[in-house]
């Protein structure tokens, strides 16, 4: 489970920065104005755009950032990688899961496959990496 922890708060990091560079240029578009909390567009944007890079990096190669250096991959149970619709449908479920107080991490912890809700739900699975 170590792994898997140390890869979610390095792609933590690494969103921290998309989500900054995303809201720049949501602001240059924005004429410099700022956004109110009030404006669910922008958040709906930087969801998006922190979709886009998961949904992507888990249909390419099966990993982010994160789960590269921690040598982890994303797979469908069969093995092989996940398609987009699969990798979007995991981004959502992975979302919820956080947001109701990480509850579908958690549930790695008591699922003897240790799966993630999301990943039990889909029928995906983390596999760790073996150096070569």
């Amino acid at each position: 489970m170590f792994p898997r922890i140390a890869a979610f708060f390095y792609d933590f990091l690494l969103c921290v920065g998309l989500v900054f560079l995303a809201t720049y240029l949501a602001l240059f578009i924005n004429h410099g104005q700022a956004f109110g909390p009030d404006q669910a567009y922008l958040w709906l944007y930087l969801w998006c755009v922190l979709g886009a890079y998961f949904t992507f990096c888990w249909h390419k190669s099966g990993q982010t950032v994160g789960q590269v250096a921690w040598k982890l991959k994303v797979v469908e149970a069969s093995g092989g990688l996940l398609t987009y619709k699969r990798a979007c449908l995991r981004y959502l479920l992975a979302t919820f899961s956080l947001l109701f107080f990480a509850f579908g991490f958690l549930f790695a912890f008591f699922n003897k496959r240790r799966l993630a809700w999301h990943d039990w739900v889909l029928g995906t699975q983390i596999l760790k990496l073996m150096l070569a």
